[in-house]
């Protein structure tokens, strides 16, 4: 027969305690979690707790700091929702101010009956807007910036003896700018003069190009031997540091 001894009334005396304290921390836990006051619950009616979404039902709670007692009712406090603007309209057009050289250079195309065409400034230009104008003035003419360029530049190596001029530091300066030349989005500044020269000689096309300059509106260069097809115009910028092409359009008659 078991006889409870002395030490078993402690065990269990402690493990007695252990639950007791154990069951208080657990319900301190629940009021910290949850807002529940054992102590108060049986002196008053339970409320619960109200949940309020924070885009809809917000607006029904004034904006202020609440009390204590408000907060206590577990009433959530108000909050200030900012005003954000609305999103940027993708329909609005951005008006950029026009160059000195624009402005110049649309003058004097309207003087002889033309618009710009714009092409991107992306190191293509000479070539796109060329391009373009030779399709415009024979649809028969079909080719693309890219293989106008290796055409022009296969022309002007087989002609060294007539553009290498242009380039200071001999022949091999000049085949090294062919070279540049050669790869798209790439233009050489002293080769570039005689590019437009090249185009009038290989295509056998008048060439005009309407200028940004005050003095000279219109540079018309002339090919070599007898020409064909109508002539070729094109709009040039130049520009402070750079230049740029574009090719241009019949104004429309009103």
């Amino acid at each position: 027969m078991f006889v409870p001894t002395t030490t078993t009334f402690q065990n269990v005396h402690t493990d007695v305690v252990k639950l007791i304290i154990l069951i208080i921390a657990l319900a301190r836990l629940l009021e910290f979690l949850f807002g529940i006051n054992f102590h108060k619950l049986s002196n008053r009616e339970y409320r619960p707790v109200q949940r309020v979404s924070r885009f809809r039902d917000l607006a029904k709670y004034p904006y202020e700091e609440p009390s204590r007692t408000r907060r206590a009712s577990h009433t959530p406090p108000a909050r200030q929702l900012a005003v954000l603007p609305p999103p940027p309209s993708y329909r609005q057009t951005a008006f950029v101010k026009k160059t000195r050289e624009e402005i110049l250079v649309e003058k004097n195309l309207s003087v002889v009956g033309y618009d710009r065409d714009r092409v991107a400034t992306d190191g293509n230009c000479f070539f796109e807007a060329a391009a373009r104008q030779l399709g415009r003035g024979d649809p028969r003419v079909v080719t693309t910036a890219q293989q106008l360029r290796q055409d022009l530049v296969r022309y002007i190596r087989a002609h060294a003896e007539k553009y290498s001029i242009a380039v200071p530091g001999g022949l091999w300066a000049f085949h090294r700018e062919l070279d540049d030349l050669s790869r798209p989005g790439h233009w050489c500044m002293d080769l570039g003069d005689t590019v437009p020269i090249a185009l009038a000689n290989f295509t056998s096309r008048e060439v005009n190009l309407v200028t940004s300059i005050p003095a000279m509106p219109v540079i018309t260069l002339e090919p070599d031997g007898e020409e064909y097809g109508s002539p070729l115009v094109l709009a040039y910028l130049n520009t402070p540091g750079g230049e740029h092409y574009d090719a241009v359009k019949r104004k429309r008659s009103d």
